[in-house]
């Protein structure tokens, strides 16, 4: 990586660490504020759209993260995480059919991670939206990989 990528990638962290303390502190205006500088200096990476898309869900702007997180797969098209983020929102949408479409392509990408064997349960995984839709031992595996009800409750009751 050279001098200028890593600078570059400084500034991303920097800028992405604070709409975080601003969005801690309540402080929506500023992190709105952030978040168009952002995307106006990062426009072509994949991590700020994804962020952008994470942070305008947080502040309660749903059509502007779904926005950005298609701009975030469309820049990084084999990003699993993108992959994933975007079928979630079109579950959301009633959409599922076009969900299991961008998961299948998501799944190319993140099936590469892991050796053949445990390509069921880490497919399984990556196409499910609750636990419910998981056998019993992977539901568990769920349960201790995803943020807690109490850590929810407060994500949701700190929302603006």
């Amino acid at each position: 990586m050279d001098q200028d990528t890593r600078w570059e990638k400084a500034s991303l962290y920097h800028a992405m660490k604070a709409i975080g303390i601003h969005l801690e502190a309540g402080d929506h205006d500023a992190a709105r504020r952030c978040l168009a500088d952002l995307t106006a200096n990062f426009q072509t990476e994949w991590e700020a759209r994804s962020t952008a898309a994470t942070c305008y869900e947080l502040l309660g702007e749903h059509d502007r993260a779904r926005i950005e997180a298609g701009i975030a797969l469309a820049l990084a098209p084999n990003n699993y995480a993108a992959s994933k983020r975007m079928a979630r929102y079109l579950v959301q949408d009633g959409q599922r059919d076009a969900a299991r479409r961008v998961l299948e392509h998501g799944w190319e990408q993140k099936k590469k991670n892991y050796p053949k064997k445990q390509w069921a349960d880490e497919r399984a995984l990556y196409f499910a939206f609750s636990e419910d839709e998981l056998p019993p031992h992977l539901a568990e595996r769920w349960r201790r990989e995803r943020p807690s009800k109490a850590d929810m409750a407060y994500i949701k009751d700190n929302l603006p």
